[in-house]
């Protein structure tokens, strides 16, 4: 009814995002059925295809040794494990917050080497603030060598110290 008055002001390019913010509005009850139904296309289809294009597909393994990479690597795979553990160490150490009891310490550690295998987002930020090829196929070799490391340290860390179901 408002929008009578403003007919003249009105333009479809500035309102496409309030239709769009309403759609969304009008699906979100939906969102489990939604979530559900999404989550198998997104992790098994659309994050191996982006990783496969802005990945794999642009290696270049001379830049594998250069400050970079290897700053990444060494972040990725021990900061990453360092971080997360003394994280929920010293959170339960100093707070009344506790594990669950199925889940200790050495197993919160291969999370840790885990967590260092995360791509997506880290090629996004660096396509979007690095400004030449090379840095940026620095970074690509330092994820790539990271996620392989992080996820080997991972599995053999898990499998030496199981879970206790």
């Amino acid at each position: 009814v408002i929008g009578i008055f403003f007919r003249e002001d009105l333009h479809l390019d500035s309102a496409i995002y309030t239709l769009g913010a309403a759609a969304i509005g009008f699906i979100l009850p939906l969102r489990h059925r939604l979530i559900a139904m999404l989550s198998p296309v997104a992790t098994f289809l659309i994050i191996p295809v982006y990783i496969f294009i802005n990945l794999l597909t642009q290696l270049d393994f001379s830049v594998s040794t250069e400050k970079i990479s290897t700053a990444i690597v060494i972040a990725r795979v021990v900061g990453k494990v360092l971080g997360i553990t003394l994280f929920a160490y010293l959170i339960t150490r100093f707070t009344k917050l506790q594990l669950p009891p199925a889940l200790n310490l050495s197993e919160v550690v291969g999370v840790g080497f885990l967590a260092g295998m995360g791509l997506t987002v880290s090629i996004v930020i660096a396509e979007i603030t690095l400004h030449t090829e090379n840095e940026l196929a620095q970074v690509r070799m330092g994820l790539f060598f990271a996620a392989i490391i992080s996820g080997l340290l991972g599995l053999l860390w898990l499998k030496r110290f199981p879970a206790s179901l």
